[in-house]
């Protein structure tokens, strides 16, 4: 069996929870406009209109950033896995109170810079529609049901469910 080896600059995704996704460069963050940023970091956001000035040079800041791409990836993961996300990323304000609208926007905003087209299930703006492509993403990869439960972390039963309800057309 022939093992074959990655380039020493990139970190390979796939198989793991993303295995859709391109490498990412290794050490992607540390080469950030933010991580050489004078700017302290305060990751609430004041919501609706409102964006206080700490957080509007925090958003310029992130103006021609050479990993904005990867950053706005991490940002979706962060959503898909956890349902929100709060904070500057890749130059878009997020709150945890943000309505759901705000939150769609940001999905599609944060999609168009990880040059995610916008039928990827990181941008849909249903989390149940968003588990569920994701499932068949990594079904179509060769993952088992058991494999995808304890990648996604969801029970076994779940990801049946999900994988039947998305091989099985509706019938109303």
């Amino acid at each position: 069996m022939t093992i074959a080896m990655e380039r020493p600059t990139t970190t390979s995704i796939r198989g793991g929870r993303y295995p859709d996704l391109p490498s990412e460069p290794r050490d992607w963050r540390t080469h950030g406009h933010c991580t050489t940023s004078t700017l302290e970091f305060i990751p609430t956001i004041e919501h609706g209109v409102r964006i206080t000035a700490s957080t509007a040079r925090l958003r310029q800041h992130c103006t021609g950033c050479p990993v904005q791409k990867w950053c706005a990836l991490e940002a979706l993961k962060q959503i898909n896995t956890f349902g929100s996300l709060d904070g500057v990323w890749a130059g878009q304000a997020s709150s945890l109170t943000m309505k759901l609208a705000a939150f769609n926007q940001l999905l599609q905003t944060l999609g168009a810079v990880a040059e995610l087209p916008d039928t990827h299930y990181l941008v849909l703006p249903d989390r149940l529609a968003r588990r569920r492509a994701h499932i068949s993403t990594l079904v179509a990869a060769g993952y088992t049901a058991t494999e995808i439960a304890r990648h996604l972390g969801l029970s076994a039963v779940t990801v049946e469910r999900d994988l039947e309800a998305v091989t099985t057309p509706a019938t109303r």
